[in-house]
């Protein structure tokens, strides 16, 4: 099997800045994913009796539209940092699955199917979308001599597929929470103190036993002390 592919793939950048310490940057780029020469092959996988798979040998390359934005304000006499961050992808032809399952004994394709079969087939859908921000802050903590952290952030995600012939988009749904505290007190007293949060939720529109919610948190303490300039006493503690 040979396919072959070509593209017009444009970029931009843009840039501006306020002065020497606040800046914006704008990117916008394309690029194209391939589908594999197993998606492309119209062999039947039957390795599994019962979770078939077959390639098409119709498929196109995706097609990304990718725009990225940076703000950054920093203030070295105040040690205080600012960034945003947004990105966006959009993809056309987008190669994603078709799943089948038999509800009774069928041929699809010139392949037989058994009752409760599932036969999957890579196929090109538009329609993904993926949205990503983030908001970061850095200030000092003067009474404990220390610098603190907070992120704030989102990801939002459609993914495409087709159920029995029916188109069925999962949307995912990320909000996240992060901080992290440096210390700055001396040479030897180094500690940092960090907790990362995530909780995630995905809806499906076909088959909403496919739904699911969960909720992830990292936590970490890292503490180094020095004392008579030669006894070091080391310490982390994760949950």
């Amino acid at each position: 099997l040979k396919k072959r592919f070509e593209n017009v793939l444009p970029s931009a950048m843009f840039r501006y800045t306020f002065n020497t310490k606040t800046n914006v940057r704008i990117f916008y780029r394309t690029q194209t994913d391939a589908p594999s020469i197993s998606q492309l092959q119209n062999v039947l996988n039957n390795s599994n009796p019962l979770q078939l798979s077959i390639g098409n040998p119709d498929l196109k390359q995706s097609y990304s539209h990718n725009l990225f934005m940076r703000f950054s304000s920093t203030n070295t006499e105040k040690s205080t940092a600012f960034f945003v961050m947004l990105s966006g992808n959009y993809s056309t032809s987008y190669i994603t699955n078709s799943t089948f399952i038999a509800n009774t004994d069928t041929t699809i394709n010139n392949v037989q199917l058994l009752r409760g079969t599932q036969l999957t087939t890579p196929v090109n859908l538009s329609g993904y979308s993926n949205i990503r921000g983030f908001i970061s802050y850095g200030f000092p903590l003067k009474p404990i001599k220390s610098i603190l952290n907070l992120t704030v952030g989102s990801t939002l995600t459609q993914t495409p597929g087709m159920v029995n012939a029916l188109l069925n988009h999962s949307n995912s749904q990320n909000y996240s929470l992060q901080f992290s505290i440096n210390s700055n007190v001396s040479k030897n007293v180094d500690f940092t103190i960090s907790s990362n949060s995530n909780y995630t939720n995905t809806l499906n529109s076909l088959n909403s036993q496919l739904n699911s919610n969960y909720f992830n948190q990292s936590s970490r303490l890292k503490l180094n002390l020095i004392f008579l300039s030669s006894i070091v006493l080391n310490t982390e503690l994760n949950h």
